[in-house]
């Protein structure tokens, strides 16, 4: 199974590879991806970002599990 993250954070990645390292996901960073344009982030919160970087990586990636966050200040 591919799991698709929206972020190019080096430190999120390994954050959330370590937490499948168990498993038998292989999980993916949109740095990997040959063509991908990152979103920008309009939303008023950080959930409303996290769906505008989801729904722009299934939109590349529509037949794959994908995940976004967003963590920034608030």
């Amino acid at each position: 199974m591919e799991l698709w993250v929206g972020t190019s954070n080096a430190g999120k990645m390994s954050e959330i590879k370590n937490f499948f390292i168990n498993s038998p996901v292989q999980v993916h960073s949109i740095s990997e991806l040959p063509v991908y344009t990152t979103p920008k982030e309009t939303g008023k919160t950080f959930i409303e970002n996290a769906r505008i970087k989801a729904k722009a990586l299934k939109a590349v990636k529509s037949n794959t599990w994908i995940m976004a966050e967003d963590s920034g200040l608030e």
